[in-house]
């Protein structure tokens, strides 16, 4: 009789599922700024045990807002979404600086005048415009 594969058995497939995160710091070359992101990450969750701001999200405490506690960040890349953040490209351009939110400008540089154009769908058919 044969037997039943387990995907969640070691090495088999699941051994290298991240779902749930990683099982251990990453080490050897060219992991440095990772871990330092995950150790960074570790100790900044570290920080909030608990949400003590939880009681100033409800009732007459919620309807005059007040800053919720903070901490500063062991390393810059624990609040970036990705650890190529910081490379610039042709197509995304420089980097923000640390801290600062580009959304939060004025967008008058990414404004277009689309008037004179043909409508199209996303997948650049044209259609009728009425």
């Amino acid at each position: 009789m044969r037997k039943k594969r387990n995907p969640s058995a070691p090495g088999q497939g699941a051994a290298k599922s991240t779902v749930s995160g990683p099982s251990q710091m990453p080490t050897g070359p060219g992991n440095g700024a990772a871990v330092r992101k995950m150790q960074g990450t570790q100790a900044l969750a570290a920080a909030f045990p608990f949400n003590a701001s939880k009681a100033g999200e409800i009732g007459k405490a919620a309807r005059t807002p007040k800053a919720g506690a903070t901490v500063d960040l062991p390393e810059p890349a624990v609040a970036a979404s990705t650890l190529t953040e910081t490379n610039a490209s042709d197509k995304t351009g420089a980097p923000p600086p640390p801290g600062s939110n580009p959304g939060n400008q004025p967008l008058e540089h990414v404004r277009v005048d689309s008037g004179g154009q043909v409508l199209t769908t996303n997948f650049a058919q044209p259609i009728a415009d009425n």
